[in-house]
C-alpha cells in the first residue's frame, strides 16, 4: 500500500498506482477543452512543487506564454481568466505574490519548452539529456512530428508513443 514511485497529486491514481516509475508513460485522452492540459500540468505542477523533483514540460498545443499562465494560475489558484485579461484584483496580485514567493523556496527546476523547439521524440530526447529531469510532461503528444513523413495519423502517434516509451526506459 506505500507509494514508491512519482505522484501526481491525484490520490485515487496515487493509491492505486502505487506511484508512477521510470519509463511509465501516462496518456491522457479527452475530448477538445475537456480539462487535459490542466490535468498534465497539475500532475507537472505537483511532482516539481510537492515532490521537488526536476520537470519538463512540453506544449505541442500552445504557445509558451498560454502555457505559462495556466502554470501560474493553478500555482497560485487565480483564474486564468484573469491573468489573460488583465482584470486582477488586490486579492489576485496578493495571490500571485505569494505564489512567486513560494516558487522561489523550491529548489527543483521546471522548464516549459513550446512545439517549435522540440517537434520530433529525438528532438525531446536531446532536450531531456541537456537538462535531465526526473519528470517529463508532453502536452499534445500526437503532435509530435516523425521523419517518416509516408506515417499517416494514427501511425505517426504509434510509433512515437513507442519511442517515447523507449526513451522513457533509458
Amino acid at each position: 500500500g506505500e507509494i514508491v514511485g512519482f505522484k501526481l497529486g491525484w490520490p485515487t491514481f496515487d493509491n492505486l498506482s502505487a506511484g508512477l516509475s521510470g519509463g511509465d508513460i501516462v496518456s491522457i485522452v479527452g475530448r477538445p477543452a475537456m480539462g487535459k492540459t490542466f490535468l498534465t500540468l497539475r500532475c507537472g505542477l505537483h511532482v516539481w512543487e510537492q515532490m521537488q523533483q526536476d520537470v519538463l514540460v512540453l506544449s505541442m498545443e500552445m504557445p509558451k506564454l498560454q502555457i505559462m499562465q495556466r502554470l501560474m494560475a493553478i500555482f497560485s489558484e487565480v483564474s486564468v481568466g484573469h491573468l489573460q485579461q488583465a482584470t486582477l484584483t488586490t486579492y489576485h496580485k496578493n495571490k500571485i505574490g505569494t505564489a512567486f514567493s513560494e516558487a522561489k523556496g523550491i529548489k527543483s527546476n521546471l522548464w516549459v519548452v513550446d512545439g517549435n523547439l522540440a517537434t520530433t521524440v529525438p528532438e525531446l530526447e536531446s532536450l531531456v539529456k541537456h537538462y535531465r529531469p526526473k519528470f517529463v510532461c508532453v502536452d499534445g503528444a500526437y503532435l509530435l512530428a516523425h521523419e517518416d513523413k509516408r506515417l499517416n495519423k494514427y501511425q505517426r502517434v504509434e510509433v512515437n508513443v513507442e519511442l517515447l516509451k523507449k526513451m522513457a526506459q533509458r
